[in-house]
């Protein structure tokens, strides 16, 4: 296939959800069509406790066993953990604090208007916080051509991170 220089799926889980997103309101035309997993677009009080309660457990991020116990936190696949482990190994504190905070801190208020015209796909477990199901029920009423996705029993990010299959069934799925 050739899209022309032209991005035909911009997709996003969680915090790369709410990029996508904020990039599709100032660039409607960035892309064809938008999937958004697991998008928290209301503020969470916890946002103001995140530098504090990083600066206490960083230290605890060099220890595999403490990585482990976030990783089942998470939810994240056991083939996972090495990997999990690498990577947040080799963050900084301040990227840390960065990315937890642009997460929580997060305010569809902010971004002025949404103009994307595409196709929104919006997916969420229905295991998930109440934040992230009343956060997707919203998305869906602000764009014209959506769809929600109810995954059954899937927890945070579990379709892209646990399902590759289904979340390509749901990308091959903008298509129809």
């Amino acid at each position: 296939m050739e899209f022309k220089g032209k991005i035909k799926i911009l997709a996003g889980l969680s915090l790369g959800s709410q990029i996508a997103l904020a990039l599709a309101a100032k660039y409607p035309a960035i892309c064809d069509d938008l999937l958004l997993e697991s998008c928290a677009v209301f503020p969470q009080s916890i946002s103001k406790l995140i530098k504090p309660f990083t600066k206490l457990s960083y230290p605890l991020t060099r220890f595999n066993w403490f990585n482990k116990l976030q990783a089942m936190t998470l939810h994240l696949p056991p083939k996972m953990d090495r990997f999990y482990n690498q990577e947040v190994k080799a963050m900084s504190e301040q990227t840390l604090v960065n990315m937890l905070s642009a997460n929580t801190a997060f305010n569809i208020q902010n971004l002025i208007t949404i103009n994307f015209k595409g196709k929104v796909i919006i997916a969420y477990g229905t295991k998930e916080e109440r934040l992230i199901i009343k956060s997707s029920k919203f998305l869906s009423k602000k764009f014209i051509n959506s769809r929600i996705i109810p995954l059954k029993n899937y927890r945070h990010g579990e379709l892209t991170l646990s399902h590759p299959d289904r979340f390509c069934q749901i990308i091959n799925s903008f298509q129809n």
